[in-house]
């Protein structure tokens, strides 16, 4: 049994469940098929390598998705970068 870092109740194991993960840079970001620890007390979530692994390559196709759809007018060119 999992024990939770943060309050100390046993953890649930979630295996291949909807993982609504908060990025900084992307929002709210799903990630499907998710094996990952959760307190049912506190929220508190925990992962494996492969699962942080999961969690980054979709992050950063979110990312990645978001800027193909942007005009090339939003980014800035170099000229002015260094202003």
């Amino acid at each position: 049994m999992t024990l939770c870092p943060s309050c100390g109740k046993p953890m649930t194991e979630i295996r291949g469940g909807r993982l609504n993960y908060p990025s900084r840079f992307a929002g709210l970001v799903a990630v499907h098929e998710m094996d990952y620890w959760q307190c049912p007390a506190c929220g508190e979530q925990e992962f494996t390598p492969d699962g942080v692994g999961q969690i980054e390559a979709r992050v950063a196709a979110v990312v990645a998705e978001w800027l193909q759809r942007q005009p090339l007018s939003s980014f800035l060119s170099p000229k002015e970068a260094a202003a």
